[in-house]
């Protein structure tokens, strides 16, 4: 994925995150990035995983692509990703898709920031925020939710 805008945080940290206007992000280990990928068909998954090699930048770095693709078979069910430190140290990411009229997935909203401020303590409201934020964005774009029994077909 590519960062189209960025929006600072008004509390000054002295930390520079790894994200940039125009700068394109690695696909295995962003949360915006491994949204986008998480939602496109399993043959996509596939041919972006098999020819591009999965770069270690932490600990957390997922470089194996099995793991890979579980991992984000995972993201669709729960409908966001979530980067923990994969990409750079003390930087963490949570990330939800934006769909157009036809639910195609076509970007993503991601809030990134410092893992001691984005900890279990405030992930579920984080979570919350971002994912509201994505469907209200895509419902402004002509996306309209199935209900739970048009799901079922009822």
């Amino acid at each position: 994925g590519i960062c189209i805008d960025s929006i600072s945080s008004s509390r000054s940290t002295n930390t520079h995150l790894f994200v940039e206007i125009g700068k394109e992000m690695p696909f295995h280990c962003t949360a915006s990035s491994k949204i986008l990928l998480a939602n496109q068909s399993p043959e996509e998954i596939k041919r972006v995983i098999s020819k591009n090699p999965l770069k270690k930048y932490t600990q957390n770095t997922i470089t194996e692509p099995e793991k890979l693709m579980i991992h984000l078979l995972d993201i669709k069910n729960i409908g966001y990703a979530i980067c923990n430190e994969e990409l750079e140290e003390g930087i963490k990411a949570i990330a939800a898709p934006i769909k157009n009229m036809n639910g195609k997935t076509i970007a993503s909203i991601t809030i990134t920031g410092l893992a001691k401020r984005i900890s279990s303590n405030n992930m579920e409201s984080l979570i919350e925020i971002v994912t509201n934020s994505a469907l209200e964005i895509s419902k402004k774009l002509g996306y309209q939710e199935k209900s739970i029994l048009s799901k079922v077909n009822w």
